[in-house]
C-alpha cells in the first residue's frame, strides 16, 4: 500500500456527518456532569493491596 497516494479527510465543523455530531454532542454532556453522578455501583472496589505491586509506564 502505498500512503503517500492516499489524501486526509479534511472537514469542518459544520460539515461533520450526523453520527459524529451526535458523538460529539453527547460527550459533551457527559463532561458537564460531576463525578459525584457516576454510579460505580456494578464495579467491583479495589484495594490499596491490589495497588501494592502497580508500576507506573510499564507497557510503554
Amino acid at each position: 500500500m502505498d500512503i503517500k497516494n492516499h489524501e486526509v479527510a479534511r472537514l469542518k465543523r459544520d460539515e461533520m456527518p450526523l453520527h459524529i455530531t451526535l458523538h460529539t454532542n453527547e460527550l459533551l454532556a457527559l463532561a458537564e456532569n460531576s463525578d459525584n453522578k457516576i454510579d460505580y455501583s456494578d464495579i467491583a472496589e479495589t484495594t490499596d493491596e491490589q495497588w501494592s505491586d502497580a508500576v507506573r509506564g510499564k507497557f510503554y
